[in-house]
């Protein structure tokens, strides 16, 4: 909550959610455990591994956008 309220904090609520949330909090928070998987060697324990999210193909959608 601290991190949340120094980074999100300062406009209406409702405002707030959206910021810390889908608005930005969700990307920086994506990509800081992105990296680190990287840094933790995850990638070069497992090559096969992949990951995915709502922008990318997979067997449901066929890659289809």
């Amino acid at each position: 909550m601290a991190v949340r309220s120094a980074y999100y904090s300062g406009f209406t609520p409702e405002v707030d959610a959206a910021f810390s949330s889908y608005g930005l909090g969700w990307h920086y928070d994506a990509g800081i455990q992105f990296i680190r998987l990287v840094l933790a060697g995850t990638f070069d324990r497992m090559p096969g591994l992949q990951t995915g999210g709502w922008a990318q193909p997979n067997d449901m959608n066929d890659g289809a956008p």
